[in-house]
């Protein structure tokens, strides 16, 4: 129910052990990056599964998924959502 200003607004969100739901109105334009080091994002309907040490091809390890709206860079109000979990899941969700 928060209400944001104009401009950018960083939220850093982040949990050693458990499970996350972020819920973002669906108007908001908004960027995130969802780190888990051993568990699931789940972001905008798109389910990603992660364990210890998962690497791309070129051999650096990345359990990061990202997401920028459409129409972010031209927003007048920005959201941009940090989330890290070290064990567990993270879901984001718009209504």
């Amino acid at each position: 129910t928060a209400l944001l200003e104009e401009g950018e607004t960083t939220m850093n969100i982040s949990c050693w052990v458990g499970d996350m739901t972020l819920i973002i109105p669906d108007e908001m334009e908004t960027e995130v990056y969802a780190n888990v080091n051993i568990g699931s994002v789940e972001l905008f309907g798109t389910h990603k599964e992660f364990t210890k040490g998962a690497k791309k091809s070129s051999g650096i390890t990345s359990n990061t998924v990202h997401y920028k709206s459409d129409n972010f860079d031209t927003a007048d109000k920005k959201l941009i959502i940090k989330a890290n979990v070290n064990i567990g899941e993270i879901t984001v969700k718009k209504v």
